[in-house]
Order: C-alpha cells, then sequence, then structure tokens
C-alpha cells in the first residue's frame, strides 16, 4: 500500500464487518501479491501486511476483532496496528474490493 498513514480518507466503525467480493482473486508473483477481477485484469497490488488484512476480510470479523487480533499476532507492531488496518480497508475500500456492512 502506497498511501502513507497521515492521509486515511476513512475511519470505519469498530463494529464494521469488512467482507471480501467474491469476484476478485489473490495472485502471488515473485514481487508482491496482485488482486484480480473476474476478467484477470489487475486492480491492485498488495503487500504482505496488506494481503493478511485482505485475507481477514471474510464478513465474520469486526475492524476491532481484525486490529486485536493482528496486535495479538504480532505485539512488536501492536501500537501501529490500527492505523496499518484503516489504511489497508481505506485502500480496498476506494478499488471496491471489499464492502463494509
Amino acid at each position: 500500500m502506497s498511501e502513507s498513514v497521515t492521509q486515511l480518507h476513512a475511519e470505519f466503525p469498530l463494529e464494521a464487518v469488512p467482507r471480501r467480493r467474491a469476484e476478485y482473486r489473490l495472485a502471488r508473483i515473485p514481487c508482491c501479491y496482485l488482486l484480480k477481477d473476474a476478467d484477470g485484469e489487475t486492480v491492485l497490488k498488495l503487500n504482505e501486511s496488506s494481503v493478511l488484512i485482505w485475507e481477514l476480510c471474510n464478513g465474520e470479523l469486526t475492524v476491532g476483532e481484525m486490529v486485536q487480533l493482528l496486535a495479538d499476532t504480532y505485539p512488536e507492531a501492536a501500537e501501529d496496528m490500527r492505523k496499518d488496518v484503516f489504511r489497508a480497508l481505506d485502500e480496498l475500500n476506494e478499488e471496491a474490493v471489499i464492502q463494509i456492512d
């Protein structure tokens, strides 16, 4: 994700439930991951952190649960986890590859 943390566009409610849109698929290439649409066109290039957040957008976890899960899994980065999750969700939402319920 290329946006700096200070350029967040949205603050999602912690109780919101992000869900991946079914028509998008993740593809791994040597340098990174690509989100592709149903026609195989690349929509978005993701880094490993963003891929983790994309995969957590399963329609079951709230934004708050995602932040807590990642903070618990990566305690050394816990302080920045909320900003990272919001930044990734913002970009995924802006590209319309997730929906926020």
